[in-house]
């Protein structure tokens, strides 16, 4: 079974999402905000998002995390690794912060840097993590920028919301420029 223990960090700790956290994550993906932010049109029932906390938390292809302060394991949000493809050494890299998580004070890219350092630790020849972001979420792209990721291209008119079509950024970070920034151990 892949080990998915808890990682801290300074501000954060991040703990492996499971069945418990399924209430809290139908309640986060309510946001109308969040929902615009991360392009997601559908609606999930409790149902669904209680089955899918229950497949990941076993998931051997994966790792689905809950963002939490330490000392506070509310659910903040989740970060996640996943679509890994060991032939090509990649992964896709994804994040959502809850509405009712602190903004702007580094929650984010902190969650994000742990995720990472483990992801390619966990998976020795892991190279390329890559990630989508809308271009209407200049705050999330500096983000990623802050951490170091680097821009790719755009994916054109690649969402449409609320009669308007938008690009998708395509970002990616490589083990090495991980690696000089942050070390893996």
């Amino acid at each position: 079974m892949l080990d998915k223990p808890p990682l801290e960090g300074t501000r954060v700790a991040l703990r492996a999402l499971g069945p418990d956290d399924a209430e809290a994550m139908f309640d986060s993906i309510q946001d109308p905000e969040g929902r615009r932010l991360t392009g997601s049109h559908a609606g999930f029932t409790l149902e669904v998002i209680r089955s899918h906390c229950a497949r990941v938390a076993v998931a051997e292809d994966r790792l689905d995390y809950v963002i939490a302060l330490r000392g506070d394991p509310t659910y903040r949000g989740e970060v996640v690794l996943r679509h890994i493809d060991p032939e090509n050494r990649t992964a896709s890299f994804r994040i959502n912060l809850a509405a009712w998580a602190p903004r702007g004070g580094g929650l984010g890219s902190e969650a994000t840097v742990l995720l990472l350092r483990y992801g390619f630790n966990v998976w020795p020849s892991l190279h390329r993590v890559e990630l989508e972001v809308f271009d209407f979420n200049p705050r999330a792209i500096r983000s990623y920028e802050k951490v170091g990721f680097v821009r790719e291209g755009l994916r054109r008119d690649a969402l449409w919301w609320d009669g308007a079509a938008h690009g998708a950024m395509m970002m990616s970070m490589l083990r090495p420029e991980f690696e000089a920034r942050y070390g893996l151990a």
